[in-house]
């Protein structure tokens, strides 16, 4: 009998062991990570909703699982109408929806980043984003989702643009300055003025008109469209080329107001 109270008692003893084990090895470190995935999902909540960059979470059937609140403003839906749809589902052109989905796979498949500049509809208008699709693990080191995070450039590639216009355009004067020095004639500096323009501006049609303050006449000695063309005087009117002088700067489209 006391053997068998002996064995027992150390059978019993070897099951709180195991059952110590179990809980120390097992239970213990996923009550952990499942503390853990809450405490950082929280703070990445807590990060994405306060910040300007767009925030999408996609699965592997590439529904939206989590947009931040600056994402639902750039589509112009609420949350609801998002979480749990595809780009497709919630009207995004064909184009960009094989676009991203072609991505997100990519990111799913080679568990590589991937980036890239994008334009993209917004209710405001047409903007330019800096897209980033990035992987995300679990415990296994399998890619469970992918966060899109997107940055709106819009300005920054609009200053990219003026400065490199800016550029061309100093260029091209600099050119028209040497030309006038070699030039043989006014007709040939005109018709190199013409080419060098073309350079920046799309001038299919292209004339010049000066005015004459000796005679206040407005002159016009070049026009591109002109095989046999004879430079013309006239007298100051109320067209398009008097306003322009008047005005003093450039415009870029006719002014309703151009004849008064």
């Amino acid at each position: 009998m006391a053997n068998v109270l002996g064995h027992l008692m150390m059978f019993g003893s070897y099951l709180l062991l195991a059952t110590s084990l179990v809980r120390h090895m097992v239970l213990e470190p996923q009550a952990i990570w499942f503390r853990d995935l809450y405490a950082s999902e929280a703070k990445f909540r807590s990060l994405t909703e306060s910040i300007p960059d767009y925030i999408t979470r996609f699965d592997r059937q590439y529904r939206q699982i989590y947009v931040n609140p600056a994402g639902q403003r750039m589509a112009g839906q609420t949350e609801d109408e998002m979480v749990g749809r595809t780009f497709r589902e919630i009207g995004c052109p064909e184009d960009r929806c094989i676009f991203l989905e072609e991505k997100i796979r990519q990111v799913f498949d080679s568990t590589n980043s991937f980036h890239t500049e994008i334009e993209w509809n917004s209710p405001e208008g047409a903007v330019v984003l800096d897209l980033q699709l990035v992987p995300e693990f679990d415990a296994n080191a399998q890619v469970t989702s992918v966060l899109c995070v997107a940055r709106d450039i819009t300005r920054r590639k609009q200053s990219e643009e003026s400065l490199r216009r800016s550029s061309e355009m100093q260029t091209v004067l600099r050119e028209i300055a040497e030309t006038a020095g070699v030039s043989s004639s006014m007709s040939e500096l005109y018709a190199k003025v013409y080419i060098l323009i073309r350079q920046i501006l799309p001038a299919r049609f292209f004339h010049i008109t000066l005015m004459d303050e000796a005679t206040g006449e407005i002159v016009a000695p070049f026009r591109s469209d002109g095989v046999n063309f004879i430079p013309e005087r006239r007298p100051i009117g109320k067209g398009l080329s008097e306003y322009i002088l008047r005005l003093g700067q450039p415009i870029r489209r006719i002014d309703s107001n151009a004849g008064k």
